[in-house]
């Protein structure tokens, strides 16, 4: 991935940092990017007797960059690097219920095309720039939102992937793990109630990788043609049920004790919705997410 430029929004400006080939009339130079690498891992490791210790897990702390560039204010129209450095302020240091988030783009070659990047949500946290100095440089400190880099949303082609219904396997791009969406059809009630989405791969050995769904009424069937819409999301984690013309409701409740939330993790990645022929996917979509840069 060879990046070509930086861009920031918030709110209505943008802020365009160019890697190679900058102009004498750019406003801003960009001198240096930190925090492009994986983050740091809290590690959660628990003594135990003997002068030993017992992993538990890892945790990847959210993203922290921190960009250098170079106030360049074109003197002909009257800018000054003060006038520069104020806009900064205003724009990104908003303490008021408009505190915009900045989306910091990574444009990549090439970059005629515009959805060529991966991007990162955050605020900024500190501002150093040094008006008694002679230089014209600013450093900006952003603490992002997640510790992942993001792509652009995938949607699979299930008329090629899915060639037996109920069943996917597929490589994923991008190196971190993903979160997904997709929506599920009973397309033949034949036997109980359970719908089980497993992530086959991604399983181990304790077999918690899936979600299991089995109503537990019998006015909440999952009956021939139901969808089922599945959204894995952190924070946004949904399931709904949509039969014929009716509204969709809320089926997150049906999961049972058996069920782990699960991101796609493992390459190539294998799904498998059971009980198997009583249902196939009818969409499916997700994020590629990256570690680094």
């Amino acid at each position: 991935m060879k990046l070509t430029k930086i861009e920031f929004y918030v709110a209505t400006q943008t802020f365009t940092f160019p890697i190679f080939g900058s102009s004498p009339f750019d406003k801003y130079i960009l001198k240096k990017v930190e925090g492009l690498d994986p983050p740091d891992s809290n590690l959660f490791i628990q003594p135990v007797s003997g002068n030993r210790a017992i992993y538990q897990g890892r945790r990847p702390e959210n993203r922290q960059l921190v960009v250098t560039f170079e106030l360049n204010p074109d003197y002909s129209l009257g800018e000054t690097v003060s006038d520069l450095r104020q806009e900064l302020y205003k724009t990104l240091t908003m303490t008021n219920s408009d505190d915009f988030p900045l989306e910091i783009r990574f444009f990549y070659y090439p970059d005629d095309n515009p959805s060529n990047y991966v991007y990162t949500t955050g605020h900024a946290k500190k501002i150093v720039a040094s008006p008694f100095s002679q230089s014209n440089e600013v450093q900006l400190t952003i603490d992002c939102l997640s510790p992942y880099l993001s792509g652009h949303e995938v949607t699979l082609d299930l008329g090629t992937l899915q060639t037996t219904p109920g069943y996917l396997l597929f490589d994923k791009i991008g190196t971190a793990p993903s979160e997904f969406q997709c929506v599920i059809k009973r397309i033949n009630a034949l036997s109980g109630l359970r719908c089980t989405l497993n992530d086959v791969r991604g399983q181990g050995s304790n077999h918690k990788a899936k979600l299991d769904m089995q109503p537990y009424l019998p006015s909440q069937l999952i009956l021939q043609n139901d969808l089922i819409t599945i959204v894995s999301y952190n924070g946004q984690r949904t399931i709904s049920l949509k039969r014929g013309t009716s509204d969709a409701v809320n089926f997150l409740y049906t999961l049972t004790s058996a069920s782990n939330w699960f991101s796609l993790m493992s390459n190539p990645i294998e799904l498998q919705i059971e009980p198997f022929g009583e249902y196939e996917f009818m969409s499916f979509s997700y994020w590629p997410q990256y570690w680094g840069i």
